[in-house]
């Protein structure tokens, strides 16, 4: 094995280790939510009111068509913590959380909860708590037993869900990825830094697709380097895009496109090094460095990394442009 295809190798388990397939991927996510409601305690009724945070370790339960939503059908499990008012006096809850979406491609969740409870029932020590959730859309209603001995019903906002989804929230960044008929695998979705980070992880695996392609064309050593390089850019651009969105992209294993030879193989670099590369990845840069222009702190850095790299990305797919077309490949539509 040639020291670029180790690479390619490298690389590509490198990306499905940072970014693995939905299937696998897991999501922490932190969240807090408030709400009020009655408290039912010896045939009296109070008033209540909570505050709580949670962090969850969510696996998205379905595969979906698109990405519309950057937390589609999540099923999670994760610690909770939660204060309690009732009639002004205070009670502290430490539980596990858990739920599902019960329906595919839906906002709403069913969950449950279970822990200790202190100072509930006028008793300062420890008891157990119970209780069960519906939410949608950040929405959330919830019964739950204390210390055996009180029942409340509470309803209020929870963001971010700990479980579900936050509902349907409908420029290719970097070099999108095409399938053996040459089609682009365009992600769908609310343009924005889930979305980017998603394309940005699909780039990897284009420039993965290009070295490729390149080696099997006996293409100089430079440009095959070069693609490599572009793949490597492509991963830290994904996790710069990941730390603004908090949530990461997810990629399936790379498996290389069906091999062409002669002209055809020609005729496709041409087409897509023209198209996707020196056309696309010019674009991308120019937006990046115009989004640069009002960004601050961590947002500022991001672009400034990736306006530089996209520029020297458009000039990589104008390189292997021209060899290809020296070479007698022919540029056709994108």
């Amino acid at each position: 094995m040639s020291l670029p295809e180790k690479r390619i190798a490298a690389l590509a388990a490198l990306a499905g280790a940072l970014f693995p397939s939905t299937s696998d991927a897991v999501e922490y996510m932190p969240g807090a939510g408030m709400s009020a409601g009655v408290t039912f305690f010896e045939k009296k009724v109070s008033f209540n009111f909570t505050v709580e945070a949670y962090v969850t370790a969510g696996w998205r339960t379905h595969e979906t068509e698109s990405d519309c939503s950057p937390y589609p059908d999540t099923t999670a499990f994760g610690p909770m913590g939660a204060f309690s008012f009732v009639k002004g006096h205070p009670r502290f809850i430490a539980a596990a959380i858990g739920g599902t979406p019960p329906i595919r491609d839906s906002a709403l969740g069913i969950g449950g909860e279970a822990g200790v409870v202190f100072g509930a029932g006028g008793e300062p020590g420890p008891g157990l708590h119970l209780g069960a959730n519906v939410v949608y859309n950040g929405l959330a209603a919830d019964v739950r037993s204390e210390a055996l001995q009180e029942t409340s019903v509470t309803a209020g906002l929870r963001y971010l869900p700990p479980y579900g989804s936050w509902g349907e929230q409908c420029v290719f960044v970097g070099r999108p990825r095409r399938d053996d008929d040459g089609g682009r695998m365009n992600r769908d979705g609310v343009p924005g830094w889930a979305k980017e980070a998603q394309e940005e992880a699909d780039s990897v695996l284009a420039f993965l697709d290009l070295a490729q392609a390149l080696l099997e064309r006996d293409a100089p050593r430079e440009l095959v380097d070069a693609a490599l390089d572009a793949a490597e850019d492509e991963i830290r651009h994904a996790l710069l895009c990941a730390a603004e969105a908090g949530t990461m992209p997810a990629l399936p294993a790379f498996a290389p496109r069906a091999v062409l030879r002669g002209r055809e193989a020609l005729d496709r670099i041409a087409t897509e090094s023209f198209h996707d590369g020196w056309i696309n990845e010019g674009l991308a840069a120019h937006d990046a460095s115009e989004r640069l222009r009002t960004a601050t702190g961590s947002t500022r850095r991001a672009l400034a990394i990736i306006a530089r790299d996209e520029a020297r990305h458009a000039r990589l797919g104008r390189a292997v442009t021209s060899w290809a077309v020296d070479r007698g490949g022919r540029i056709s539509a994108g």
